[in-house]
């Protein structure tokens, strides 16, 4: 029975030491339910179209999108208004990034990243001065990147150019 103990705590000795040096690993998890997040969206709001349509989807999911120059630092920011989901892009930013930013507060929505007591805000990442991104963001930005960017159209891409 103690060298079963033993072994066990070896074991999670050996893990927690992996997981210091691999940080990364726990990403995995969140990574891979922001894509079936994603891949859930597309399959009840996306037209099939490409560029995907990200304002299109929030609006079919109940959203109503806002672009305004007056977010300041923000690049965008995802709220419940009166019960209703809004989303807010910097239109000072381009148009590119505004996509990623629509995409990135849908992920919140998706997620359930958002409450009536608590609003989600995509920061420019110029003021993240740390570098350091909370799990939060990291899901958010992962599920923008599959909505934008969906897996099955990239493999389908890739083979079609050999």
């Amino acid at each position: 029975m103690y060298k079963g103990i033993a072994l066990q705590n070896k074991r999670l000795t050996i893990a927690i030491k992996f997981a210091k040096v691999h940080p990364h690993i726990g990403q995995r998890k969140e990574r891979k339910m922001s894509h079936r997040r994603a891949t859930d969206v597309l399959a009840a709001f996306w037209d099939g179209r490409l560029p995907v349509d990200v304002v299109a989807i929030a609006q079919k999911m109940g959203a109503h999108v806002f672009s305004s120059p007056s977010l300041g630092p923000l690049s965008g920011k995802v709220e419940l208004v009166d019960g209703l989901p809004h989303i807010y892009c910097n239109s000072a930013e381009s148009t590119i990034r505004q996509r990623f930013t629509i995409a990135h507060e849908i992920g919140h929505l998706a997620l359930g990243h958002v409450s009536p007591e608590c609003a989600q805000r995509r920061e420019d990442p110029a003021s993240n001065l740390s570098g350091v991104v909370s799990p939060i963001e990291r899901e958010a930005n992962a599920f923008a990147a599959q909505l934008l960017m969906p897996e099955n159209v990239l493999e389908y891409a890739g083979r079609s150019q050999v």
